[in-house]
């Protein structure tokens, strides 16, 4: 947005150094900012310059900021800045957009939100500010199981505004959404909140409620996989999605699995090595699995597609459970309860119905149901499908859904 002055809008740009994205400048620009994506981001670097960026660092006063010089990919995504900075950025920011990209950029902060956004549930779960939340995350993978999350945001509270950004590290994304949460309500500690009725002065709003403990576990979902599963989209959806992405945009399902195997690290471990099924790829992967114990752990980012369920891939949320049978899960009140409280807090985030949370089993009387291929090494795509969560275990498990209450 305080580049977008400089670019235009009349063309389809191309990152040919990435050979990775492309789209008009808009279409870059809202995936770099929305969908923190690295190859959006270059190509707007390619664009302007290290010239710009470093003016825009200097006039936001900036004393920290430099340029990644690692990767030529990465040269903004990881550029070096700290929290003081990314504040002071912050508090300008609306002052530094042109009049006529305003309304753009302030557009695209204040449209994240936190659901399935690595590191960005903190000040939202927080429960600190009254919308609208102007925001930014990003989170680095350290190594070794070490992660650095950070976030910026701007936020009312109490009347007043603030730019507030936070640098962490933890073991896990829900451990340092957890710190990020407490640094948010103990900077606020004794600033009423806006909303008002909210507690005494000096009591923090307590935690939006719904959100269960996710440990973000990643498979291997790189940008190799990334093209696969754009392609896999140009087969199987091509008639009805176009461009091809691998995008999550909007989904309208969430489809309940069991793993057919004794632990989630069982599913972890065959997601993560992407083999093939019907000699296409991407390999099967699912958003989320649940162990027997109840543990959630989340494998894929919300924003990017999932091969789970043939002919909703591209629209369908997936959860798996540890298990054999539905019957053995809805025997286990631990991952049972996990399972529900996942879903409903998934169904409410993206304003799914109730008959749109569907077993596997039942996919082929989904709506949403759309598949372009027909045979495919003997299997005929418009009709396979699998015995996970039958219809009449699934109505049991709706029945339970609905007893937790609406949003």
């Amino acid at each position: 947005m305080l580049f977008r002055s400089k670019l235009s809008d009349s063309g389809h740009y191309s990152n040919s150094q990435a050979g990775k994205c492309s789209g008009t400048a808009k279409d870059l620009l809202t995936n770099m900012i929305k969908n923190s994506d690295n190859c959006s981001a270059d190509w707007v670097y390619q664009q302007v310059g290290s010239g710009a960026v470093q003016t825009v660092a200097t006039n936001a006063g900036m004393k920290g900021f430099a340029l990644s010089t690692a990767d030529p990919l990465y040269t903004l995504g990881e550029s070096k800045v700290t929290a003081n900075d990314m504040a002071l950025f912050f508090s300008k920011i609306d002052k530094m957009m042109p009049a006529s990209q305003k309304s753009f950029g302030m557009g695209l902060l204040g449209a994240i939100d936190s659901a399935g956004t690595p590191g960005h549930a903190g000040v939202y779960d927080s429960g600190v500010a009254q919308p609208p939340i102007y925001s930014k995350s990003g989170w680095d993978d350290e190594g070794h199981g070490h992660y650095t999350f950070n976030q910026v945001a701007r936020i009312t509270v109490g009347g007043g505004t603030y730019n507030v950004a936070v640098l962490v590290s933890g073991s896990t994304e829900t451990n340092s959404e957890n710190i990020m949460k407490t640094v948010f309500q103990k900077l606020f500690s004794g600033t009423t909140s806006a909303g008002g009725g909210g507690g005494a002065p000096g009591t923090p709003p307590p935690p939006a409620p719904g959100k269960p403990k996710i440990l973000w576990k990643p498979i291997k979902f790189d940008q190799a996989r990334m093209n696969e599963m754009k392609t896999y989209v140009k087969n199987n959806y091509g008639s009805f999605i176009k461009p091809a992405t691998y995008f999550l945009n909007n989904p309208q399902v969430i489809a309940e699995h069991y793993t057919a195997g004794p632990s989630a690290i069982s599913a972890w471990n065959t997601f993560d090595s992407n083999a093939t099924l019907y000699g296409e790829s991407p390999g099967t992967c699912a958003h989320f699995v649940i162990d027997t114990d109840g543990a959630i752990w989340q494998m894929v980012d919300l924003k990017y597609m999932c091969r789970r369920v043939t002919g909703l891939n591209y629209t369908a949320i997936g959860i798996e459970m540890a298990g054999t049978s539905d019957g053995q899960i809805l025997g286990r009140p631990a991952e049972l309860s996990s399972a529900l409280k996942l879903t409903h807090w998934l169904a409410c985030t993206y304003h799914i119905k109730p008959g749109n949370v569907i077993g596997h089993a039942e996919a082929l009387s989904s709506p949403y149901h759309k598949e372009d291929l027909h045979m495919v090494q003997g299997v005929d795509m418009q009709t396979e499908v699998h015995s996970d969560w039958l219809h009449n275990d699934m109505v049991t498990f709706r029945s339970k859904l609905s007893a937790m209450g609406g949003c």
